[in-house]
């Protein structure tokens, strides 16, 4: 895998992000991804992302609520699954990188990691940074990744990859300085926004309505994070109940976690489910 990248861009297939790989202007032998270094097992790594994704293509054809419902609750396990064995991996032979991996084992890794809770997602985000700015991980990853991480913060994004879809349409999350989106999406390789846009058969960046007012957001979100200060969970649960109940207001999935966890550690178990199933719809 002695081989210099000259280009890596990205693209989209179904809901799966791949990375496409021009090495040396010649198509890459990916044949040597099963054995690498004799690290991660790169086979197991492509059995977990193609769980990943068979829950969430079959949202595409879900005939009611209710079946969505059910096959979330099935997506909401193998994350969890997926995301326990990536871990061991990790601990066992280190961080999924191009060198460790391979490019799709990398990639893989990735999507793993990308659905899972904010936390952990934010600490794979700092290791996967440094190994892409060596050149071993992609830069394009890295992107999605900080957008969603910065996201779940509820911080605009900056490469324009994260949309949410509502009773309204399909809108894209808060994107900073948005007269520059393609200027940055340009210098690592992504495809202008146009056509992103194409892909979801949309005519416009349109950001979410219920994103636009963020003043009267962190207002009520650092009441509630003093009372976790605290330890007043009572009070921290219902600060962030107020941003759930107002159309007005867009609750990071950072926030509801949160606001779950104030409900177990009041022993309230049973509305905590229903908050947790709530947070599962939401996605």
């Amino acid at each position: 895998a002695n081989t210099s990248i000259n280009t890596i861009n990205g693209y989209f297939t179904g809901t799966t992000y791949c990375s496409r790989i021009a090495i040396n202007n010649a198509t890459p032998d990916y044949t040597y991804r099963l054995s690498v270094n004799g690290g991660i097992r790169c086979e197991e790594l492509k059995v977990m992302a193609e769980a990943d994704q068979a829950g969430r293509i079959r949202l595409h054809s879900a005939k009611n609520e209710k079946e969505v419902q059910a096959i979330w609750k099935e997506i909401s396990t193998t994350d969890s699954l997926n995301l326990i064995r990536l871990k061991a991996l990790i601990d066992q032979y280190g961080f999924p990188t191009f060198s460790l991996v391979g490019y799709e084992g990398q990639s893989e890794a990735w999507l793993i990691a990308q659905h899972s809770d904010p936390e952990y997602l934010s600490k794979y985000l700092r290791r996967l940074k440094k190994a892409a700015l060596k050149g071993d991980a992609s830069m394009i990853d890295y992107a999605y990744m900080l957008d969603r991480d910065r996201d779940n913060c509820g911080l605009p994004q900056i490469y324009g990859s994260q949309l949410i879809e509502t009773k309204d349409g399909t809108f894209f999350q808060p994107i900073a300085n948005l007269d520059k989106l393609n200027q940055r999406r340009a210098e690592i390789h992504l495809e202008p926004i146009e056509s992103y846009l194409t892909y979801y058969g949309l005519k416009e960046v349109k950001i979410n309505p219920a994103t636009y007012d963020y003043a009267p957001y962190y207002d009520i979100r650092i009441r509630a994070e003093t009372a976790l200060a605290q330890h007043d969970t009572a009070k921290a649960y219902e600060f962030y109940k107020q941003l759930t109940g107002s159309s007005n207001y867009y609750l990071f999935p950072i926030d509801r976690k949160r606001m779950v966890e104030c409900l177990v550690q009041q022993g309230k178990y049973d509305k905590a489910i229903e908050e947790t199933k709530t947070m599962l719809r939401a996605g």
